[in-house]
């Protein structure tokens, strides 16, 4: 692999995880991998693991990952007996949205909510390490916070902010989530001047203005350390792997650790 990019244990080698054990992952491109691939690191070198969300997240397969603990409700001590057994324990409380086809036919789409704060901030302690997803994106691959976002896990201790590589040269207004928002407006036209052509089109100046603003990735991080985390680097021409590498070096220089990372 390129020496510019690191793939998933070369990362997690690299972010501090033995100082900060209470993470909040934020951003677009990759926000729930990347919070799967640090549970099930972590558990490697027998870490107990919490991993939730204090916003919506798709409900994990069971198929996928057997050797998890799902626990969907608020009860500490069905909390304790998961990591009796388990590694990883995934807490969240279910949604169902029923999409009807037609009468006789539907489909049924898991997410889970966020459980109470309160709840989150009881059992903080339980656990090793907390893994939790901050914000949602609906899958785009760059975001902006609204008002309300991001919402932090009480104590977390680092934060990381992900963007999706994939957004470069593609149309702002198709690849950025939260452009729409009211509060939004001043900074959506901020970023439009970093893009090019009457697309609009993402630059690597637009994911800089984006990494590095506190009305990007840095809401709420004013006292908490944070890493951005650059995804997708697998699908960059070399050219703009170039620029990528030049821009994580800018981000760098602001005084914001940041990775340029594969976690495919």
């Amino acid at each position: 692999m390129n020496q510019i990019i690191k793939n998933k244990k070369e990362l997690i080698s690299s972010l501090p995880l033995s100082e900060h054990n209470i993470i909040t992952i934020v951003g677009a491109g990759g926000k729930t991998t990347l919070l799967y691939t640090l549970a099930e690191e972590l558990s490697k070198t027998g870490q107990k693991v919490l991993f939730t969300t204090t916003t919506h997240i798709a409900r994990p397969s069971e198929s996928s990952h057997p050797q998890w603990f799902l626990l969907e409700e608020e009860n500490e001590d069905i909390l304790y007996e998961g990591f009796c057994n388990h590694s990883v324990v995934g807490l969240g409380i279910p949604v169902n949205k029923s999409k009807t086809c037609n009468p006789t036919k539907s489909s049924i789409i898991k997410k889970w909510s966020s459980p109470s704060l309160s709840f989150l901030e009881k059992i903080h302690s339980i656990p090793d390490y907390i893994i939790c997803e901050g914000d949602g994106s609906k899958r785009l691959p760059i975001k902006i916070p609204r008002e309300k976002e991001p919402v932090l896990f009480p104590y977390t201790q680092m934060v990381l902010g992900v963007i999706g590589l994939s957004c470069l040269g593609q149309p702002l207004e198709q690849s950025l989530f939260g452009w729409q928002a009211p509060e939004n407006q001043n900074y959506f036209h901020t970023l439009l001047a970093t893009t090019q052509g009457i697309n609009h089109k993402i630059t690597a100046d637009t994911l800089f203005e984006i990494a590095t603003s506190f009305q990007g990735l840095l809401k709420s991080t004013e006292d908490i350390p944070i890493h951005v985390i650059l995804n997708q680097a697998d699908l960059l021409s070399e050219q703009m792997l170039a620029e990528i590498k030049l821009t994580a070096k800018k981000i760098r220089d602001n005084g914001i650790n940041c990775h340029i990372v594969s976690l495919i």
